[in-house]
């Protein structure tokens, strides 16, 4: 292949444009894309097939040894879908799949290929001992790239033959499994041809070590372009949320200047940055100042001032923390005093990185051209699966994403060389403006956050907007931070280590390690509000007031023969965890069978009565859920409608900038008076119910309102021991209250000595068939007498899932403390607690039962799951591989634990016969106990896990509860309280 004729001279002396470059860069653009279309269109294929069927893709059709399913059973499968699932049917996208495959990926990849074969060719240079790679790059642009295509579109046709005969071979599978492959093959051989030339060029140092050098100087905006690549792209949770608000920003267009000017501005920033940072590589090194000990001894006097000064104010209890502030003095005293150290170590000046070409362009294009990527295929797929998604979206996505490719061609042809000239003659003096205006920006930036994290998120549209300011203030800190790295010299001490540069990274990490080693207690307290804790009634209490209104009404039951009677419902509810889309689902669900509230006003048969709901279990985000509809149907004549109209508000922007801005740096510093995310995310919550002059019922105490059904029981998980940790206004266990010495009462979740020798000194045992749940840790246990929480915070113990909430820490002044994380580590379904608590009253509601009534009380359970049932297919049968054994049996016990706790909770309230001689019916039939609610998989949009739903994804949820199998289990459980449900009871049993 001949070298294209250069085009036209860039006046500025920069790198020219040429043909070739504006094919390559199309090509990346094309590439890239049609990647992005193609995962969106196998995931919308493998979420076709029928409920508990197997899921497959694309790469299902034709494999290496044609084994189960095979071709036949994947089209069948996927023509088996409910078709009100589907706008698209799986014929068409299999046959689109095929066509973006041959006549937009495939070409676009060869031209890559090429292109980068071609650049490492050069990078050889014309020395014979290079002469065999060369060659094998030659053979590999003229003969091997082109038989991949060959390859890859035989492949195609293959799949498309295969779709269009409905799956039935002959020869179409043998043929695509040949070009399967051959196309691997040849494409392993084309990649270790140009990764062995890319090492020989590195080893030759006439190509890598220049953009080695270059990405140092621009580590950090490397590690932010990473970090956003990882939010688009990176694992599931993570990508799928990603997608969602994405989605939701689509819900307000078209007002997202905030959002796209944060975009721009990024974009410039950090091709700016990284250009003058690689442009003066060499000149800053030249400016270290010639008076390196009068800067010690300045570093010296100032680091230790501010250690005194801060130490003071600490130990006189001035300051809430801020032993952070002690360490960063500390390492800046210890870096200043070892410039006097004998230590011989004269730092080397760093390499010149060279022109900045390549990698500040590169950084530059990234952030429009991942967002863009990322919006594509969030549209792309919503088109293809729902209505419900906006044609504008594609649109904005794709212009963004070739923003993004064009931005990369005009920064090396353009902007590049234009850096170049106005960056020349660096001087101490401008890198001190420069260096002090992006400071002052960021500081701007952080500020905003720390005032109103709130309003922040609504001025750049949402969490995407957030995150690409964070990225936006860590470009302008790197450029500062890197640019003193280089221009203070390093002391002795680092040199003698072989260090270059003060290792900034290496000292920050130093810094949050020892920070956060010294804090005792952290930063992460949960808030509080005055109440009373001090003496919560007991489970056995709360079933005797429930079942007040039924002994009212008793009167003398005939024993001779088993009288019938009227059955009561004693309704249990557990709510599984799983985020927003939890709280939501749950909320939608309750809501629908108390209240028939949107979209089930419609639906037949009664509704649940408020009162015969008994005891809900909640973890994570089902918990929210529970204090959502529980908090709705306290002031209905207030808020009225569906619980889940509460839960539609962006609660993950405000929290991401709380994280972001405050609590990463606070990390650092350790300072305890401000709001950390935690906080944020439950003002959030409440703020979906401001409404003036009406008090917010999320500020509402959880004691203060104990006495209101269903009774609460918010699971959450015990940091410290692992133990299950109850937020619920009823006493579960028996522990250390905080006004109680540590002696006095054994405190060991997971220790038996409470169960020996009564007469023991170490304790003083209370009653214990009082303590319903075992292994298990209570709020009140850890609060002061006079001290009570709000239901926003209570259902936040539960829901603490590490990273995006921290553990919460509960302590009374000088009592134990307790660290409380999601109540999904413990037990996700919420079931577990159910079914302890079903154990435990099981014979009072027996001897209830037999006494003198008209009536009898027949326990019942709801499980509410919001996990779409995921694709059941046929299990694996290959034997596992030895060494990874343990990882992957830890890995597949906890799923298999919670399948073992609901299904045995399913078994309890499956058997009309829920106590020795006491049988549930209705007339006629013995009568089911246990209704399981949840969303079935389908392809298309999916409510994510995360803090955001999208209303695209509230839509997927409101229509999940009019599902065949939905409606059935709906329609069971109304059937409970009908006229005709009643219980048979033996006495003599």
């Amino acid at each position: 292949m001949t070298t294209p004729p250069p085009g036209p001279a860039n006046p500025a002396g920069g790198s020219p444009l040429t043909a070739h470059r504006i094919v390559v860069t199309a090509a990346a653009f094309f590439a890239f894309s049609a990647l992005v279309v193609l995962r969106q269109i196998d995931a919308l294929l493998r979420g076709m097939h029928p409920t508990g069927g197997g899921s497959y893709g694309m790469n299902k059709l034709v494999q290496l040894f044609p084994h189960g399913p095979g071709a036949q059973s994947v089209v069948s499968t996927w023509h088996r879908t409910d078709p009100a699932n589907l706008v698209t049917g799986p014929d068409t996208l299999a046959y689109v799949f095929a066509a973006v495959d041959t006549f937009v990926f495939v070409p676009a990849y060869a031209i890559l290929l090429i292109a980068i074969a071609r650049r490492v060719r050069t990078a050889l240079g014309a020395s014979a001992e290079q002469a065999v790679r060369r060659s094998a790059l030659t053979l590999t642009i003229w003969a091997f790239v082109p038989l991949l295509v060959i390859w890859d579109v035989g492949e195609n046709i293959s799949q498309f033959a295969l779709v269009s005969n409905d799956g039935k071979s002959g020869l179409a599978a043998f043929f695509g499994s040949a070009c399967w492959v051959l196309k691997w093959s040849t494409f392993l051989l084309v990649l270790l041809i140009i990764v062995a030339g890319a090492v020989a060029a590195l080893h030759a140092r006439r190509w890598l070590p220049l953009h080695r050098r270059q990405l140092v100087m621009c580590r950090l905006n490397v590690l932010l372009s990473l970090f956003l690549l990882l939010v688009f792209f990176g694992p599931a949770t993570l990508s799928e949320q990603a997608a969602d608000v994405i989605r939701r920003l689509a819900d307000d267009w078209p007002p997202i200047v905030g959002f796209m000017a944060v975009l721009l501005l990024l974009a410039f920033v950090m091709l700016a940055s990284s250009s003058w940072l690689i442009a003066n590589s060499d000149t800053l090194h030249r400016l270290r100042t010639k008076r390196e000990h009068w800067t010690a001894v300045l570093v010296i006097v100032a680091s230790a001032g501010i250690f005194v000064l801060f130490l003071l104010l600490i130990v006189f209890d001035v300051l809430a923390g801020g032993r952070g502030v002690l360490v960063a003095a500390g390492i800046a005293l210890a870096v200043g005093v070892s410039s006097f150290l004998p230590i011989t170590g004269k730092p080397e000046p760093p390499d010149d990185a060279g022109e900045a070409t390549f990698i500040p362009a590169l950084l530059g294009a990234l952030p429009l051209a991942g967002t863009g990527l990322a919006m594509l295929g969030t549209a792309v797929g919503g088109l293809l699966s729902s209505n419900e998604s906006s044609v504008t979206l594609v649109v904005v996505g794709g212009l963004v994403a070739v923003s993004g490719f064009a931005f990369y061609a005009a920064a090396r042809y353009f902007l590049t060389p234009a850096f170049d000239r106005a960056f020349e003659n660096a001087s101490l003096r401008r890198f001190g403006e420069l260096g002090s205006a992006a400071f002052a920006l960021a500081f701007v930036i952080n500020l905003g956050a720390w005032l109103d994290p709130w309003l922040l998120g609504q001025v750049v549209d949402g969490t995407i907007g957030v995150v690409l300011l964070f990225c936006l203030s860590g470009v302008l800190l790197a450029f500062v931070l890197v640019g003193l790295a280089d221009v203070v010299p390093p002391p002795p001490a680092v040199a003698f280590l072989g260090m270059r540069r003060i290792p900034v990274v290496l000292l920050i990490l130093l810094w949050f390690v020892l920070s956060s080693y010294l804090d005792p207690i952290g930063f992460h307290s949960i808030r509080t509000i005055p109440g009373s804790s001090g003496n919560p009634e007991t489970i056995d209490q709360a079933f005797v007031r429930w079942t007040q209104p039924i002994s009212q009404t008793s009167a003398p039951a005939s024993t001779a023969t088993p009288p019938r009677r009227k059955a009561v419902p004693l309704v249990f509810v557990s709510a599984v965890g799983g985020g927003v889309r939890a709280a939501y689902w749950t909320a939608l669900v309750l809501g629908c069978l108390v209240e028939k509230a949107h979209p089930c006003e419609d639906s037949a048969g009664a509704g649940v009565p408020q009162q015969d709901l008994f005891a809900a279990s909640g973890a994570s985000g089902g918990s929210l859920g529970l204090v959502t509809y529980s908090a709705q149907r306290r002031n209905a004549s207030v808020y009225p409608g569906s619980p889940a109209d509460y839960l539609h508000d962006d609660y993950l922007a405000a929290t991401m900038a709380q994280m972001l801005f405050v609590d990463f740096p606070n990390s650092l510093l350790r300072f305890q008076r401000f709001d950390d995310r935690a906080a944020v995310l439950e003002k959030g919550w409440e703020r979906s119910w401001n409404k003036r002059g009406t008090p917010n019922p999320l500020k509402q105490g959880l004691f203060a309102g104990g006495k209101d059904w269903p009774v609460l029981l918010l699971n959450g998980t015990s940091v410290i021991d692992g133990c299950r940790f109850e937020s619920s206004s009823v006493e579960t266990s028996s522990r250390i209250r905080g006004d109680i010495q540590p002696n006095q009462l054994v405190d060991g979740c997971l220790s038996l000595r409470r169960y020996e020798d009564p007469g023991s000194e170490l304790y003083d045992l209370p009653a214990q068939r009082i303590w319903p749940l075992s292994g298990t840790k209570d709020l009140s246990s850890y609060l002061c007498p006079s001290q009570d929480v709000r239901l926003s915070t209570a259902a936040l113990l539960s829901a603490r899932f590490p990273f995006v909430s921290p553990s919460g820490r509960i302590r009374c002044e000088n009592g134990p403390s307790a660290y409380v994380v999601d109540g999904g580590y413990w037990d996700n379904t919420a079931s577990g607690t159910i079914i302890e608590l079903y154990d435990h009253l099981l014979p009072k509601i027996a001897d209830f039962n037999r006494g003198s009534s008209r009536f009898c009380v027949v326990p019942f359970l709801i499980q509410i799951d919001n996990h779409y049932q995921s694709a059941a297919g046929p299990g694996k049968e290959a034997r596992p591989k030895e060494l990874f054994v343990p990882t992957e049996t830890l890995g597949n016990v906890r799923a298999g634990r919670e399948a073992d706790t609901r299904e045995e909770a399913a078994l309890l309230f499956s058997s009309p016969e829920f106590a020795p001689g006491q049988i549930a019916n209705l007339p006629g039939e013995a009568q089911d106990r246990q209704a399981h609610i949840y969303p079935q998989a389908h392809p298309g949009i999916q409510a994510p896990l995360g803090w955001t739903l999208s209303k695209s994804a509230q839509i997927d949820l409101q229509r999940q509860l009019t599902t065949k199998i939905t409606n059935a289990e709906i329609d069971k459980v109304r059937s409970w309280f009908g006229p005709g449900l009643m219980c048979t009871i033996n006495s003599g049993r």
